[in-house]
């Protein structure tokens, strides 16, 4: 089977289409489901099929059995055809400006339902390749956000993601503070959003991203490292007065979730023999502190 990455999409054998979370393994993805066939919804043009979009049971990332794909989805693949769909709008500004960065076209790709056959409803988010390329995205986001007339995530914005995509997890989390960290989020007008989406390159996914068993645990420290949570598992360091650790989860939320030096509280399961933090369960969290 054609090698999987992150932001790709599969659909199985009962028409449901799933998004790719980065997860290595020869038998099984993790994944989480988007769409399914449903009597109502939007059109689907390639499937020929209405659809309605999961939002309750995406959250938490299942494991999808590679005998079972049907079909897969790759962004940057489909970004010359979807390319053609969006000019004259800001999103072929956004395209135009990150190729003018030095960004090949082969590392761009779009992200979401324009790429599945869906209409293009509300926004278009772009995929962007590789640790060179993200850091030429992150040195100019500002030069692009005000070159365009883009500004950054709003606070109606931030409350309808919370509501949407957090009602599931501890009210512990700073989710208030956590999306205001998106640098990478793009506020078109009151109520459209784009954002990019960083993928890994093959030759840079991190060791050891395999959600392990460990032992409860709530600790506080400083941020470091957090350039990885933009990538897919979220990953960043927690320093405290005696030791370091890694902080490790696969939830779609956690983007961009903590900044270098901030203060944090964390809860999570502790694996002592790799001395990562997992943040695998609803009743995880992250507290920014003040």
């Amino acid at each position: 089977m054609e090698d999987l990455r992150e932001c790709d999409y599969v659909v199985d054998k009962n028409y449901r289409i799933y998004i790719v979370r980065g997860y290595k393994n020869k038998n099984k993805i993790l994944a989480n489901l988007v769409f399914e066939p449903s009597s109502k919804g939007r059109y689907n043009i390639l499937f020929k099929k209405n659809y309605q979009k999961v939002i309750d049971n995406n959250i938490m990332p299942c494991f999808l059995k590679r005998k079972n794909i049907k079909f897969i989805f790759k962004p940057n693949k489909e970004f010359s055809k979807i390319y053609n769909k969006i000019k004259e709008s800001k999103w072929e500004e956004i395209a135009d400006f990150i190729m003018r960065l030095g960004v090949k076209k082969d590392d761009i790709g779009i992200f979401g339902s324009a790429l599945l056959g869906f209409d293009i409803e509300k926004d278009v988010d772009f995929v962007v390749y590789g640790i060179k390329n993200y850091n030429k995205i992150k040195n100019n986001i500002k030069k692009l956000k005000n070159k365009l007339v883009i500004g950054n995530i709003n606070k109606n914005h931030i409350s309808y993601q919370i509501k949407k995509h957090g009602s599931k997890f501890s009210k512990k989390n700073s989710f208030s503070l956590m999306l205001r960290n998106k640098w990478a989020s793009m506020q078109i007008n009151k109520k459209i959003l784009s954002t990019i989406r960083f993928v890994y390159d093959k030759n840079e996914v991190p060791e050891d991203i395999q959600i392990k068993k460990g032992k409860k645990i709530i600790i506080s420290g400083k941020t470091f490292g957090c350039w990885r949570t933009n990538f897919s598992p979220r990953i960043f360091k927690i320093i405290t007065s005696k030791r370091e650790y890694r902080v490790l989860t696969y939830f779609w939320i956690y983007q961009s979730c903590v900044r270098d030096g901030q203060k944090v509280r964390i809860k999570g399961e502790l694996n002592k023999k790799n001395n990562t933090i997992y943040l695998s369960k609803f009743q995880h969290w992250i507290k920014i502190l003040k």
